[in-house]
C-alpha cells in the first residue's frame, strides 16, 4: 500500500533518500501533487510531458579494451550493472566516426552485479575503433566510449620455415605476407626437376599450407616459395 507524505512539492528525486520498491504520493498540502515510482532501486517521476527522470540505466560499463591477438582483434568489456538490457552490439570503424559496422552481437545476461563478455574481430584493419551498443528491451539505445587497436604492420613477406626437418608423410610450410597475394610453391629434387607446382591465394599475415610428400623417394628436396614481394627457398630432407 502507499501512503501519502505532506511536506513542500519538490520534484528532485535524490530529496528521496534510500527508496525501496514501492509508490508514494507527493503533495504540497493544497492541489498540486506529483506520483512518484520506486522500482528497481531507480526512480520515475513522470514531468508535465510525461516524461520520466532519474531511471536506472539498461547498462554501466565499467571496463572496455581491444587488443591485437593474432591474425584478429579482442574485444572485451564487463558492467557493473544491468537492467532491461536486451543486447549489446560490438561495432567498428576505420576512423571512429563513420562506417560503424556490426561486427558482434551479444544477449544481455541481466545480472545486477554485472557480466563480462568478448567477441572478435576476424577481419580488423590496421588501424581500428570500437564501441558497444546497447539496446534495451524499450528500443532505447546506448553507446560505450571508443577503444581503438593499432595493429603492427608487415613490412615485407618471408618463408619463416619448414616443419617437420627430416619430413615423412608431410611438411608443413609456414609464410608472413606483407599484402594478400597469390603465392607458388614448388619443389625442386637434387638434379634440379621440379617435382610439384601449386598456388594459392593468401591472406595478408601469416599463413600454413600442407604438403604430401608421402610418395617422394628419400633424399633432399628444395622448397621454392614465390609471390607478389616474396622468393625465398628452405631445404628439407625424406626420409
Amino acid at each position: 500500500s502507499t501512503t501519502p507524505i505532506t511536506f513542500p512539492l519538490v520534484l528532485t528525486p535524490s530529496t528521496v533518500g534510500n527508496p525501496s520498491v514501492g509508490s508514494a504520493v507527493y503533495h504540497d498540502g493544497a492541489t498540486n501533487t506529483v506520483a512518484i515510482t520506486l522500482a528497481g532501486g531507480g526512480i520515475t517521476t513522470p514531468d508535465a510531458a510525461g516524461q520520466s527522470f532519474g531511471a536506472p540505466l539498461p547498462i554501466k560499463i565499467s571496463d572496455f579494451s581491444a587488443f591485437a591477438q593474432g591474425k584478429r582483434n579482442a574485444i572485451n568489456w564487463s558492467t557493473s550493472s544491468e537492467y532491461n538490457n536486451d543486447v549489446q552490439i560490438v561495432e567498428a570503424s576505420n576512423d571512429g566516426v563513420l562506417g560503424w559496422r556490426t561486427i558482434a552481437k551479444v544477449k544481455s545476461k541481466n545480472s545486477a552485479t554485472g557480466s563480462s563478455y568478448a567477441a572478435f574481430d576476424t577481419k580488423p584493419s590496421l588501424l581500428t575503433y570500437y564501441r558497444i551498443r546497447s539496446i534495451d528491451f524499450d528500443g532505447q539505445e546506448q553507446y560505450s566510449d571508443v577503444v581503438s587497436v593499432l595493429r603492427e604492420a608487415i613490412k615485407t613477406s618471408r618463408l619463416r620455415g619448414i616443419a617437420p626437418i627430416p619430413a615423412d608423410g608431410f611438411i608443413t610450410a609456414d609464410v608472413e605476407l606483407a599484402t594478400e597475394s597469390d603465392v607458388t610453391y614448388r619443389i625442386i629434387d637434387v638434379s634440379g626437376r621440379e617435382v610439384i607446382s601449386k598456388s594459392y591465394r593468401m591472406n595478408e599475415g601469416n599463413n600454413s599450407v600442407r604438403i604430401d610428400i608421402s610418395t617422394y623417394p628419400a633424399g633432399t628436396y628444395t622448397l621454392v616459395v614465390t609471390g607478389a614481394d616474396l622468393r625465398a627457398s628452405e631445404q628439407f630432407i625424406k626420409q
